[in-house]
């Protein structure tokens, strides 16, 4: 608490600053604002304020409701939407994002085989077709 003992206020600029969090971890998403506002059950009008952070040249508070389904999606901290403070999940959503691409690049070999796999019994059948048609 500031020194006076009452709690510091949060102004136009503060939460300017939370709607441009949101706003670079919904784009980093590649979602729209309507896409975000129906996941976190909100309308589009509330979203952009949201964003913007202000309503009619005031200060836009998100509710709670709202700022908990907001770090449930983009699986980070209050700490980092309300103060911009990262936290334990900074790390964890890059051990996760370099998880996610080890298992896509997995993934990808795998399609690969199974590519030439189905292009080998092709290949195979269109030979035992035209083996049968010999006899």
């Amino acid at each position: 608490m500031p020194k006076n003992g009452h709690a510091a206020s949060i102004g136009i600029k503060e939460t300017k600053e939370i709607g441009e969090r949101v706003r670079f971890l919904r784009k980093k998403a590649g979602l729209t604002i309507k896409e975000l506002a129906d996941i976190i059950n909100v309308s589009y009008n509330t979203m952009g304020y949201i964003e913007l952070g202000a309503k009619e040249g005031k200060p836009h508070f998100i509710k709670l409701r709202d700022q908990v389904n907001i770090c449930k999606f983009f699986n980070i901290s209050s700490d980092y939407l309300l103060f911009n403070l990262s936290s334990l999940n900074k790390e964890r959503s890059l051990k996760q994002s370099e998880l996610i691409l080890q298992e896509n690049s997995q993934l990808k070999k795998e399609i690969g085989n199974h590519k030439q796999k189905i292009e080998f019994l092709q290949d195979h059948i269109k030979t035992l077709k035209q083996f049968k048609d010999i006899k």
